[in-house]
């Protein structure tokens, strides 16, 4: 008669043989004895906050002496970006929509923005991939498994991309990250650890710095914020 595996040695087991390092990144180990696969799916859920800066040439200005070329600055935040992606889907997003970067477990390489929003009381996401995405360039991790209790810690070290196109922008930023790595639970079980942290990102483009205006080119500077942990199991 074999010999009967409890569910803690499952947990350890799974974690010291499947862990292994993701997006903004989510670090996830799991196995049948926490969550099952063919059932159901379980993602990584993050506050995403864009806090940029676009700076754009504007007209010359002339007196009898000097001759000044000058630059214009626009403010370029998470409310623009959804409402830029809302005109672009024609979709009418609330102000409580917000921008959430959602991984899941089995694919997590391949992160996905969605923009989330209350519809009669509901949570309505809607998937903006194809105008907004972000790309791993390369993912470092310096961690610690501990496996009497589970838990995660550590540092990563990130450079991402991200990319967007619409109507009214078109830009790519690149930015670096030292994110701190934590325990993520699901009903009291551990299934790997998550990335959160702060990088600063740069990048160029065109935007529409105006309502009135047309799209100017841009160079734009700012950070980008990866926070939270929460994990969400939906049955397909």
């Amino acid at each position: 008669m074999p010999a009967l595996i409890s569910r803690d040695d499952l947990e350890r087991d799974t974690m010291r043989k499947s862990m292994k390092l993701v997006l903004v990144g989510v670090l996830v180990a799991f196995g049948a004895a926490q969550l099952n696969a063919q059932t159901s799916v379980t993602n990584i859920v993050q506050n995403l906050n864009l806090k940029l800066t676009a700076y754009y040439q504007t007209d010359v200005t002339t007196n009898s002496s000097t001759i000044t070329r000058n630059a214009g600055k626009a403010s370029v935040a998470n409310t623009d970006i959804i409402a830029l992606l809302g005109l672009q889907l024609n979709v009418v997003f609330t102000s409580d929509a917000k921008l959430l970067l959602i991984s899941n477990l089995e694919d997590s390489l391949n992160p996905e923005i969605v923009v989330r929003d209350k519809v009669g009381g509901n949570n309505v996401d809607t998937a903006v991939g194809q105008y907004f995405s972000v790309t791993v360039i390369q993912s470092i991790e310096s961690s610690k498994i501990k496996l009497d209790p589970l838990n995660v810690s550590g540092t990563g070290y990130e450079v991402l991309e991200f990319q967007m196109t619409v109507d009214g922008a078109d830009f790519s930023l690149q930015g670096f990250a030292q994110t701190a790595i934590s325990t993520v639970k699901y009903q009291g079980h551990v299934v790997g650890g998550v990335q959160t942290g702060t990088m600063n990102v740069s990048g160029s483009g065109n935007y529409r710095a105006s309502p009135a205006g047309g799209m100017v080119p841009v160079a734009i500077k700012g950070t980008v914020q990866v926070l939270g942990k929460d994990v969400e199991v939906t049955t397909p």
